[in-house]
């Protein structure tokens, strides 16, 4: 599924259309305030310590990274 918008503000409508469809409930925190959004602070430090334990155990060099990283998600 793709679209194009030509502004800033059409490609916000389109993704608020979009998430309003499919259900997704929108939560905002302030911008550069970590501590508001604890959850997913959280869990992106496990993907990343995930995707290094990957890479380390697997004696694959970095370019493998986004790899690591999809399969640290699907994990």
């Amino acid at each position: 599924m793709g679209f194009t918008a030509k502004t800033m503000q059409e490609a916000i409508e389109i993704a608020t259309e979009l998430m309003d469809k499919k259900g997704i409930k929108r939560e905002f925190s302030v911008p550069m305030t970590p501590q508001q959004n604890g959850i997913a602070e959280r869990k992106n430090r496990t993907l990343i310590e995930a995707a290094r334990t990957l890479l380390a155990d697997s004696l694959l060099p970095i370019p493998f990274w986004a790899e690591a990283v999809n399969t640290a998600c699907y994990v």
